[in-house]
């Protein structure tokens, strides 16, 4: 189809048109799709909505994370405080308080990331419903070619403490 006074710009400025709005289209239907798919309970009210969630809540309660090569007793004082007492599998103790970064990734998962004076590094995510942890942990280690640091992949289990 020729349409006269039409050159190749003009054409692809009107391809271009034309397929913003078939686009455009195509995501509205998605989106009623997926909106009309969404089944929301009719007895779903904000209050039982907010009990499942403060059952799996970190902030203002203690908790045990179980590891390999040691057992963390951790509080979690509020979401900028954590304290923290390790015991590794010789029964040596370290301790200590932290200033954390928290975020709440779901509702039952959270990530939670600190430096410590020694410069050891933590992150992990925490999801207290299945008590399943994924740590990170970096170290300095003087025969690193990394920047004079190591780091390593860890899985803890989690459970709430008294």
């Amino acid at each position: 189809m020729v349409i006269k006074g039409m050159d190749s710009r003009g054409w692809r400025f009107f391809l271009l048109v034309l397929i913003g709005a078939v686009t455009t289209s195509c995501n509205q239907k998605k989106m009623t799709d997926l909106e009309d798919a969404i089944q929301i309970p009719a007895d779903l009210t904000v209050e039982k909505l907010m009990e499942n969630t403060e059952e799996y809540q970190l902030l203002g309660r203690r908790g045990k994370i179980v590891f390999p090569d040691r057992t963390a007793e951790v509080e979690y004082v509020d979401e900028h405080t954590m304290h923290w007492k390790i015991t590794d599998k010789n029964n040596a103790v370290l301790q200590g308080t932290e200033r954390i970064s928290y975020v709440q990734i779901s509702e039952h998962q959270f990530f939670v990331n600190w430096i410590e004076n020694s410069g050891f590094t933590v992150s992990q995510v925490i999801d207290t419903k299945t008590g399943a942890v994924r740590a990170f942990w970096s170290f300095n280690d003087a025969k690193s070619h990394s920047g004079g640091r190591s780091s390593t992949f860890v899985k803890g289990i989690f459970e709430f403490g008294q």
